[in-house]
This record gives structure tokens, sequence and C-alpha cells, in this order.
């Protein structure tokens, strides 16, 4: 005769049944010793309570998007108006042939004028000195004209850098002659360009240069209107 194997009771009905053992032996006793439902809701561990809802999060303020308005202008009644600029008296003497013609020399008479430098030099020689105060002369007799300094140098291939430095200095000495002779900066443009010359190797001729071609070391000054 076989017999039937008896049903087994799952693991987490085993469990309910256990955690719910306690809570039934609680309540026979109460009903048993008159303990109100104030009192044995008190009387509940508080694992068994459920648990009490969060306060809603706070809402913030929106912002103020109001701009506020800009203060009104100060007053500036008061401020005395500046003094007018002047230009400093020149320093640099006018030319015998201005002064004497009541003109302008024949060499800065046109519109461009060429200053010699010898290879290497970066500060104006004593010859220079009278053509800038002609030049200076000339700017200050036409207000209305400009000048540009265009410089150039010889330097060494191995070192470009040299050659435009050098340009830069003389294109400087030049400017700053005329600034001291009373000429606005403001009107003079300078600029600075340097030749690299390769040295030849040993046994080999030096390059002739071009006779048609321009002194590579030299200041070309070019008035503008």
């Amino acid at each position: 005769m076989m017999t039937r194997p008896h049903p087994t009771t799952p693991p987490q009905a085993t469990r309910s049944v256990a955690a719910a053992r306690p809570l039934v032996a609680l309540l026979a006793m109460a009903v048993a010793l008159g303990v109100t439902a104030p009192a044995l809701a008190q009387a509940v561990p508080a694992a068994t309570k459920p648990a009490a809802q969060r306060a809603p999060l706070p809402v913030p303020k929106p912002p103020d998007l109001n701009v506020a308005p800009l203060p009104a202008p100060a007053d500036q009644g008061e401020i005395p108006a500046a003094a007018p600029y002047t230009l400093p008296p020149p320093r640099l003497p006018v030319s015998a042939a201005v002064a004497e013609a009541g003109g302008l020399p024949a060499r800065v008479a046109q519109g461009s004028l060429t200053l010699l430098f010898r290879a290497g030099a970066e500060t104006l020689d004593d010859g220079m000195i009278p053509v800038l105060g002609d030049v200076a002369a000339r700017l200050k007799a036409r207000p209305g004209e400009r000048l540009d300094v265009h410089a150039h140098a010889t330097g060494p291939a191995d070192r470009a850098s040299d050659a435009r430095r050098t340009a830069l200095l003389r294109a400087r000495a030049v400017r700053d002659r005329l600034v001291s002779g009373g000429i606005d900066p403001l009107r003079l443009n300078i600029f600075a360009d340097g030749t690299l010359v390769s040295t030849p190797a040993p046994g080999q001729p030096l390059p002739v240069p071009d006779p048609k071609a321009p002194p590579p070391d030299r200041v070309d000054l070019v008035f503008r209107p």
C-alpha cells in the first residue's frame, strides 16, 4: 500500500507564520486583560508601525527678473575744459636754404628722399642731421602731409633677425630726430626690412651686386598727402 507524501510548507509562508505568532499572542493577552486599542497601538513594536510620511520639500521663491534702473549721469558742468595741446617748439634749426629762399630745398621738394647708411651702422651720420632738418621744415610747412620711413639693412643669412633689428634701429633714429624737431609722431609711419647676405664658400667669388638695384643699407623717406 502506497502512502502519499505530505505537502511541505514553503519557506516564505513559514517565516510569515513565525512573524505573526508574537502579534497573535499579544492580541489574545490584550483581550484577556481588557486593554484598549490606543494602549495596544503603543505596545506594538516600532518595527511593525508604518513609516511616517516625509514632509514636502519647500518650493524656492522665483528670482526677481526686474533690472534696477541705471543711476543718473554725474553732473560734469563744473569740470573745467582741458587746455588745448600745443606741440613743443622746434629744436632743430631750419637749414640755410629754407631760411634764405623762404621755401623748401630741392632735396626735400620731391616726393621721396633716401639716406644712405654704412653696412652695420645703426645711428645717424653727421651729414644726415641737416637733411632731416629740411624734412622737418617741409612737414611743418605742409601740416596735411605724412612721412613713411622705410628702413633697409643687410645681415648674415644664418641670423635673419639681425638685419631687421638694424633696420628698425635706423628707422627709430630718424623718427626720434624728427620728433625732437617738433614733428608729431602720429604723422610718421615706420617700416623695417632686412636683406640677408649669404657668405660664399671658401674659394668662391663674391656675388656681384646689381647696379640697377637700390643700395641695401638705406632709409627711404616718402612723403604722403
